[in-house]
């Protein structure tokens, strides 16, 4: 499948807990692409499908530089989904560039948070919430600019945030209380996760942790909510508590108006 047609694959690039991603090239263009599959044991997880086929349409509605571009999904032979098409993204995670460096500069991770709250109001725009904002799902290359990825988990606003199992999918160390709590995502959760990031950008720690994933995403809804560095300007220290404070109601709701404030700090 990967080897027909328009798209031609290379070296598989890593493998994660649903599927494959494959370095290739548009034989048209020359252009080189990511090319996304499931993994063939997961092939007859229902969920795990319907999964896989929500992140190639969701991906195709978001338009914005700092999304990644998901160019479309070529068919496959039931019960395989078939491939997903995106832009290669070139650069390293946050997460990354965390570990090598440490905490970043304030300006520089507020220029950087300010292309990604962009990036999700086209997200909403689009009446989507990401559901997995995270330094992992942020990648920045080399002349500081940021690409959202991953829409494997995104939902239309105002959708239930547990799945038929009762469980609730994202990453833990960045997850909304509210959807732990099993309230619709709407995107005040984004707004949330997006604050946790610049958090642990400025910090270098994660400001709620826990010796599961289950009692992380408690500690999130139940402990109490840490206070940005003591070094941030008064207003901007405010501004961060706002972001990840436990009630969404409380929280900026306009990702470009948030933008906007950072870019004020930022220059």
């Amino acid at each position: 499948m990967l080897g027909a047609g328009r798209y031609q694959a290379g070296e598989l690039l890593a493998c994660g807990g649903l599927g494959e991603i494959w370095l290739g090239q548009d034989k048209q263009t020359g252009q080189e692409v990511v090319l996304k599959t499931m993994r063939p044991d997961r092939l007859e997880d229902a969920a795990a499908v319907v999964m896989f086929l929500d992140e190639a349409h969701h991906g195709q509605a978001v338009n914005h530089p700092a999304v990644v571009k998901t160019f479309g999904r070529i068919e496959g032979e039931v019960p395989a989904p078939g491939v997903i098409v995106q832009e290669r993204v070139r650069g390293n995670s946050l997460a990354q560039l965390l570990s090598v460096g440490g905490p970043f500069e304030t300006k520089r991770a507020l220029k950087i948070m300010a292309q990604v709250a962009r990036a999700l109001r086209a997200v909403h725009s689009a009446g989507l919430v990401h559901r997995d904002v995270s330094t992992v799902n942020i990648i920045v290359d080399s002349l500081d600019q940021p690409k959202l990825i991953d829409f494997g988990i995104a939902v239309p606003i105002g959708a239930p945030s547990v799945t038929r199992d009762l469980t609730v999918p994202g990453n833990p160390d960045y997850l909304a209380p509210e959807l732990t709590r099993g309230r619709p995502a709407t995107p005040a959760a984004d707004m949330y996760s997006l604050g946790i990031v610049l958090y642990e950008i400025l910090t270098g720690t994660k400001p709620f942790t826990g010796s599961s994933r289950e009692a992380t995403a408690t500690a999130h809804v139940i402990a109490p909510t840490p206070l940005p560095p003591a070094g941030l300007p008064s207003d901007l220290r405010s501004f961060i508590s706002l972001l990840i404070a436990k009630e969404p109601e409380r929280r900026p709701q306009n990702a470009l108006a948030v933008a906007r404030m950072f870019d004020i700090w930022s220059s």
